[in-house]
C-alpha cells in the first residue's frame, strides 16, 4: 500500500533541517515529548471543539478533561513506544522553528502514500506565532525538497468540520482529491495550477496562468439546486486519458470551495440518487452525501460543528443516514 522510499525522505528530512525550519522531536528528553504531545492535543481540541489551548501550560487534570471529552475519536500519542513500522510511518515528529525559536509541530514519515505522495500529520502552530506564514513556508517547502526527490508532492488530511483548516489548505491551492474518510488536499506535480473566482452566484474553476489559463468548469448558484457546466476545455480533458486525474480533482477541489460557502451541491434528483457512486470522491452530490455523515459524526462525538449549512442536506442523526 505504501511506497518505500527511505533514502529519498531522509534527504528531505535534512533538507528541512539543513534549512532551519524543524529540530527533531528528542525522544530521550521526557519533557520535549510531554511537550510535543500535548501540542498535538490541543490541535485536536481546537479542531473539534473550537477552544485555543496553551499546550505549552497544559496540567495533568486539564489534559485528562479533554481526552475525557474526546474520547474514542482520539488517543493521546507516545513516541517513545511505537514500534518499527509506526515509527517510519507516524513517526518522525519535528518541531517547527522560526528564527530558532519552536513555534509548533509538524510529523512527515519516512513512507510515502499509495500515490507516492508525503503525508503531513499534526501540522500545528502556537497561537502566539500564528499569522506569521510558519504553517505555508513548511508546507512550501517540505514539498519542494520532495520533488527534489522525484516525489510527487504532499498531502495532508482534514476533518471536514474543520472549516478553518481546509480553508487554511485551500488558499494555498491545494487540490483536493478525496473525502472517503476526511478532506484529502495536497500539491501534486502532476496536476497544474488553478485559480477559483466567485461573483455573487456564478464561480469559475480554471487551471493554468496568465494567457493560458482553461476555465474548466462554471457554477451557478440556482436556488437550493447547483448549475453545474462544463466547458470545451474540460471535454478536452476529458477526451485525454493522462488528464482524467485533473477532471476529477478539479470538480472535486470547487465542490469542497463551493461547499464552505454554503452552495448547494445537488443538481437534479437524478443526480442525488447516484450519490453513493461518488462518495468517496467525485461529484458534488457524494460530497453532500459525506458531509451529512461527518456533521452527523460530530455531532454524535459532542464536537462543535460551524460549517454553513448547505442547501439539499438532511442533517440526520447518523444512525438515521441510509
Amino acid at each position: 500500500m505504501f511506497d518505500d522510499r527511505r533514502e529519498e525522505m531522509a534527504r528531505v528530512h535534512g533538507a528541512l533541517r539543513t534549512a532551519g525550519l524543524v529540530a527533531p522531536l528528542d525522544l530521550d528528553d521526557p519533557e520535549d515529548v510531554q511537550r510535543w504531545v500535548h501540542c498535538d492535543l490541543a490541535s485536536m481540541v481546537e479542531g473539534c471543539f473550537d477552544v485555543r489551548l496553551d499546550p505549552l501550560a497544559l496540567g495533568q487534570a486539564e489534559r485528562d478533561a479533554w481526552l475525557g471529552r474526546l474520547r474514542g475519536s482520539y488517543r493521546l500519542p507516545d513516541p517513545r513506544k511505537e514500534d518499527t513500522w509506526n515509527q517510519e510511518w507516524f513517526g518522525c515528529r519535528h518541531w517547527l522553528l522560526d528564527g530558532g525559536a519552536r513555534v509548533g509541530t509538524v510529523q512527515i514519515p519516512l513512507t510515502l502514500t499509495a500515490r507516492r505522495l508525503v503525508s503531513v500529520n499534526s501540522l500545528y502552530v502556537l497561537p502566539p506565532h500564528r499569522r506569521r506564514g510558519t504553517a505555508s513556508r513548511i508546507l512550501e517547502a517540505l514539498d519542494d525538497a520532495a520533488r527534489r526527490q522525484g516525489i510527487l508532492g504532499i498531502r495532508i488530511d482534514a476533518h471536514w468540520t474543520w472549516h478553518r483548516s481546509i480553508r487554511f489548505y485551500l488558499a494555498r491551492s491545494m487540490w483536493v482529491w478525496s473525502w472517503k474518510r476526511e478532506i484529502g488536499l495536497g500539491f501534486d506535480s502532476a496536476l497544474p495550477p488553478y485559480r477559483i473566482d466567485v461573483d455573487g452566484d456564478v464561480a469559475e474553476f480554471s487551471i493554468g496562468r496568465d494567457e493560458a489559463r482553461q476555465v474548466l468548469w462554471r457554477a451557478r448558484r440556482a436556488g437550493t439546486r447547483l448549475d453545474l457546466e462544463e466547458t470545451t476545455a474540460l471535454r478536452r480533458l476529458e477526451a485525454n486519458d493522462d488528464d482524467l486525474h485533473t477532471v476529477l480533482c478539479s470538480l472535486a477541489t470547487l465542490s469542497v470551495a463551493l461547499a464552505l460557502r454554503g452552495w448547494p451541491l445537488i443538481r437534479s434528483d437524478a443526480a442525488w440518487a447516484e450519490r453513493r457512486t461518488s462518495s468517496d470522491v467525485g461529484q458534488p452530490e457524494g460530497l453532500a452525501y459525506k458531509i451529512d455523515i461527518f456533521e452527523a459524526a460530530a455531532r454524535r462525538d459532542g464536537w462543535v460543528v460551524r460549517t454553513p449549512r448547505i442547501p439539499g442536506i438532511a442533517y440526520r442523526d447518523l444512525d438515521d443516514i441510509d
